[in-house]
C-alpha cells in the first residue's frame, strides 16, 4: 500500500522519505515522519508564526502544527498543537474529563472566535480542537492570543494563506475541508 506522505508530496521515492521536508503551499511545510513502534508514516503540517515570542527565560517562534496518518484510503486528521516557546499560565478551567485547559481567542481573518484548548502535560504546548484548526486552514491571517505563566497575554501572529488544500485532503481524509 502506497503511502499517504509520498502521494502528497508528488514524489515516489525509493529511499526512505522520513525526516524530508516539502513545500504544502504558502508558509506551510510538510515534514513526513514514522511511529518507532508501527511503522506507520504520518504527515506533519507546520506553519510557524510570523514573529518570535519571549518572555525573558524562553524565545522563539511559536508553530501552529497539525498530524495526519493512515493510508490512501483511511487518511484522518489526528490532531493539532500549537507549541509555544514561553511556558503556559496556569489553567483557566478544566474539561470534563479533567484536563487543564485556557481560553484562547483565536482571530480568523478580523472574526474572533473563543475556544477551549487543552494544555499538554509540558505546559508548552496547546491541543487544538478540530475547529480550530479548520479556523486556521482557511483564513489568510490568524492570530492566537494566550496567557503565559506571568499571566500576560501572549498573541502569535500566522498567515496561513495558501496551503494546499488538496494534499491536505489527502493527507487528513476529509475531516479537514
Amino acid at each position: 500500500m502506497m503511502s499517504l506522505a509520498l502521494i502528497l508530496c508528488g514524489c515516489m521515492l525509493a529511499e526512505d522519505p522520513t525526516g524530508k521536508t516539502y513545500s504544502a503551499g504558502g508558509n506551510w511545510t510538510y515534514l513526513v515522519t514514522r511511529d518507532k513502534m508501527s511503522d506507520v508514516l504520518y504527515g506533519l503540517f507546520e506553519l510557524r508564526a510570523d514573529e518570535d515570542l519571549g518572555d525573558g527565560i524562553g524565545a522563539g517562534r511559536p508553530v501552529f502544527a497539525i498530524t495526519c496518518g493512515g493510508s490512501i484510503s483511511s487518511a484522518k486528521w489526528i490532531e493539532s498543537v500549537l507549541s509555544s516557546p514561553v511556558v503556559l499560565g496556569l489553567p483557566d478551567l478544566t474539561s470534563p474529563l479533567g484536563a487543564p485547559q485556557q481560553i484562547i481567542t483565536l482571530r480568523q481573518d478580523g472574526k474572533r472566535h473563543i475556544h477551549f484548548w487543552n494544555i499538554a502535560e509540558d505546559f508548552r504546548r496547546l491541543l487544538v480542537d478540530k475547529g480550530a484548526t479548520e479556523e486556521m486552514i482557511r483564513s489568510t491571517d490568524a492570530r492566537i492570543q494566550f496567557h503565559d505563566a506571568s499571566g500576560h497575554s501572549r498573541v502569535a501572529r500566522f498567515s496561513p494563506a495558501d496551503l494546499n488544500m488538496d494534499g491536505v485532503i489527502k493527507a487528513c481524509g476529509q475531516a479537514l475541508k
